[in-house]
């Protein structure tokens, strides 16, 4: 047996130390495998991938700020009225269940009547025709003072003051009020494009467009909470309680759908048709949930 000192020990100690080899290595000092690569490749192309969506829901969102902004939208809620000014001068009265949007550019003042009913007070300005749109209708102002009701069955446009080019919404970018329209006259449907001066009414449907029967005073008497009929239909005048009401009126049988009603109601006090309905001797009125149902007792409906 051989024996060491101490010193001769230690000196052999460190002249093998660089010979070790240990027998794991830190992780970050372990050799990367394939896999490893991928995974590492793949985090990459996910991070890089959401960094970019995020750029574009950005970019997105800020645009659709701006449109909105652009674009603003106008609503009234059930049974509420409410007038807008515009930044032209312009007033718009919002009757009922109504919904506008409003575009105002140097070249034009757009309206879309998305559904509902308004009236427009035009600030007078030449140099930017108001154009209202109502689905395929297309009115056109300067200066005046106006309704558009827009029905499930066509566009009602009644003038209170001066004089609108109403036409299909596909002309209306060349159409000046008055330059080549027909005067809208009683009788047969007449085709658009044509005017409509102050005191008149026109009917557009699908079918053509005539003149409407009701008076100006009647077609705007909605901005002071009254709903006039003179020889309505009583389905037409459910039709119309029910843009004030949350609960619905149905006229369940034909005959009474038919029927023809003439009188004055408030728009914010549903007991006042009802009241009126009960009286009649061929008329059950019967509520149930959020319906109010119409059904026949088998006599006539006066009128008052």
């Amino acid at each position: 047996a051989h024996s060491y000192d101490a010193a001769t020990l230690i000196a052999q100690a460190r002249q093998s130390a660089s010979q070790v080899i240990p027998l794991t290595l830190a992780r970050s000092q372990a050799p990367a495998s394939a896999s490893d690569g991928k995974r590492t490749l793949t985090v990459r192309r996910v991070r890089a991938f959401a960094l970019a969506a995020g750029v574009a829901c950005a970019a997105v969102g800020l645009a659709t700020l701006v449109w909105m902004k652009q674009n603003p939208l106008y609503a009234s809620m059930v049974g509420e009225q409410r007038s807008i000014v515009l930044a032209d001068g312009s007033e718009i009265t919002l009757n009922s269940r109504t919904k506008v949007r409003v575009r105002l550019t140097d070249e034009q003042r757009r309206i879309e009547l998305i559904e509902g009913q308004a009236l427009f007070r035009v600030a007078k300005d030449p140099q930017r025709p108001f154009i209202v749109h109502s689905g395929d209708t297309a009115v056109r102002a300067v200066g005046t003072v106006f309704d558009v009701y827009r029905k499930s069955s066509g566009t009602v446009v009644t003038v209170t003051e001066g004089r609108v080019s109403v036409s299909g919404a596909e002309v209306e970018a060349t159409a000046a009020a008055g330059s080549t329209q027909t005067p809208v006259s009683q009788g047969e449907l007449t085709p658009l494009p044509l005017y409509v001066s102050a005191g008149q009414q026109l009917i557009v449907t699908a079918a053509g467009s005539q003149q409407g029967a009701q008076s100006v005073d009647d077609a705007t008497a909605w901005t002071s909470r009254k709903m006039i009929f003179k020889d309505a239909r009583l389905a037409d005048v459910a039709a119309e309680f029910n843009r004030y009401n949350v609960k619905q009126l149905a006229v369940t049988d034909q005959d009474l759908q038919d029927l023809r009603i003439s009188a004055i109601f408030s728009s914010t006090n549903a007991a006042s048709l009802l009241n009126y309905l009960k009286t009649q001797p061929g008329i059950v009125v019967r509520e149930q949930g959020s319906q109010i149902f119409i059904e026949k007792r088998g006599a006539s409906v006066s009128t008052p």
